[in-house]
């Protein structure tokens, strides 16, 4: 049970596009603490997975709305 959370939540930890430092502020979590889940010394409890699915949700939020302008953006440039 728990090595199938912990794989879940490291794999959500490289694709964050965040560092181990920004998550750990994000979510409450030490440093040492996020490197002692990816070395495997440690593994991820359901509430600190909660807390990175969270973190993403609201960076995906941020993500949309950069992309959405972005895209607006180039879509006038193409139309001059």
């Amino acid at each position: 049970m728990g090595k199938r959370l912990t794989r879940a939540y490291l794999k959500a930890l490289d694709v964050a596009l965040a560092t181990l430092g920004d998550v750990g502020s994000a979510t409450g979590r030490a440093y040492r603490t996020l490197q002692a889940y990816r070395r495997g010394e440690a593994h991820v409890p359901p509430g600190v997975a909660r807390a990175l699915a969270d973190y993403l949700r609201r960076r995906a939020v941020v993500f949309t709305r950069e992309a959405d302008v972005l895209e607006r953006q180039a879509r006038k440039e193409e139309e001059r």
